[in-house]
């Protein structure tokens, strides 16, 4: 989620960027998001990281 160019927290950083917001995510944050992630995907079509996205954009 923070490793690659492409990752989906700097891709969403970036876009706020452009509204001139200053978008920080701590690491446990990012924790947590991947750990709703991975309980949604359990009790609900496992569709893997694309779940992400649904996370960041719902919560």
């Amino acid at each position: 989620m923070t490793e690659p160019d492409n990752a989906l927290i700097k891709q969403y950083k970036a876009l706020l960027k452009a509204e001139n917001i200053d978008l920080i995510f701590t690491k446990e944050a990012v924790e947590r998001m991947a750990e709703i992630a991975f309980q949604v995907n359990q009790e609900s079509d496992n569709i893997g990281a694309r779940r992400l996205h649904t996370i960041l954009e719902n919560y």
